[in-house]
């Protein structure tokens, strides 16, 4: 399928990954509430409670993962439809030179003209076609990258001290230096880190809203601020609840942070699994809310129909259909 299928489908179903990973975070903390959890048959309850809530935790982060794939998809859906106007499309049909040539198929954007092709108005002109692209497609979306890269590297980070802590968990060790040290880090990281990726994310979906308010993008979608709207709300949602509710639940570092001010309403305050419970269940509604929305506003885009706008990019005969390869500006010279 073209790329730009792809990116809607996978923004489509997106909300389905997180809510599994939702769900399967759920399950770890009703098995402590119930006492039917599988680790308290072979684990001391305080033992048990740290690795369910470990499990949890690395649901959620990889949660967090598939939705930075959506956010990546967004900025490829939206920068091949910036890329692809009639200023672009004019410049293609002009005669080029050999140079002009390779700038028009070549798969890096900054390729030397020849000297013979350095006054070429050609050349110049898909010279500065293939700068423009490769703006759009990096600096027209910077925030949404570095969000996307600081957030995967989050996730990584955090991930891998969770792992590390499941299993120093499962010793059942009394006095565990190294659990303690590493339990200190994150909570450390996470509160270096909180306010910086709180507002990153509202950066990041005020630059959705830009892109997707341009004529050119409306022009193909229709109302495209509608259409993205259930992933801006996943994507606030995903990173504030959690905030939010860890400011009411005991024992974190939000909660102390906090307490000189929630200290005046100590009945919100919670216990880690209530806390947990919560954070969840309210991550599970926003993707129902997110998948009603998607059905909404994108009812009326037809993949089975004519693509009269050119949003889907389909191929029309024979020759189309060998031209299916990425015609896109590659991203920093990189062909995807």
């Amino acid at each position: 399928m073209p790329k730009r299928v792809d990116c809607i489908i996978w923004i489509l179903i997106v909300p389905a990954f997180f809510c599994i990973e939702a769900m399967r975070a759920n399950t770890k903390v009703w098995g402590l509430v119930t006492g039917k959890s599988r680790e308290l048959v072979w684990l001391r309850f305080y033992h048990a409670e740290k690795l369910e809530l470990l499990f949890e935790h690395e649901d959620l982060e990889m949660a967090s993962l598939i939705q930075f794939s959506a956010i990546y998809a967004f900025t490829r859906l939206i920068s091949s439809l910036l890329e692809e106007t009639e200023v672009f499309k004019s410049r293609a049909t002009v005669p080029m030179s050999t140079a002009s040539m390779a700038l028009r198929h070549g798969e890096t954007i900054n390729i030397k003209i020849d000297k013979e092709d350095k006054d070429d108005p050609d050349a110049k002109i898909q010279s500065l076609t293939g700068e423009y692209r490769r703006l759009i497609r990096v600096g027209g979306f910077l925030g949404l990258w570095v969000y996307m890269i600081l957030g995967s590297i989050r996730v990584v980070v955090t991930i891998t001290i969770s792992v590390i802590l499941q299993f120093r968990a499962q010793m059942e060790l009394e006095d565990d230096k190294a659990a303690v040290f590493l339990e200190n880090a994150e909570a450390a990281f996470e509160g270096v880190t909180s306010t910086t990726f709180l507002l990153l994310t509202v950066l990041s979906v005020i630059t959705m809203v830009i892109m997707s308010g341009t004529y050119i993008v409306t022009d193909k979608i229709g109302d495209a601020n509608k259409k993205f709207l259930g992933v801006r709300f996943m994507l606030l949602a995903s990173e504030i609840v959690p905030k939010v509710v860890d400011a009411f639940a005991m024992g974190t570092p939000l909660f102390n942070q906090f307490l000189p001010v929630t200290q005046y309403v100590d009945f919100l305050h919670l216990h880690r699994e209530q806390a947990e419970l919560l954070k969840v269940s309210i991550l599970n509604i926003t993707c129902l809310v997110t998948v009603i929305m998607n059905l909404l506003f994108w009812r009326d885009v037809h993949i089975d129909a004519d693509d009269e706008n050119g949003l889907l990019n389909l191929p029309a005969n024979d020759e189309a259909a060998k031209q299916m390869q990425d015609a896109e500006a590659p991203l920093l010279g990189i062909s995807f």
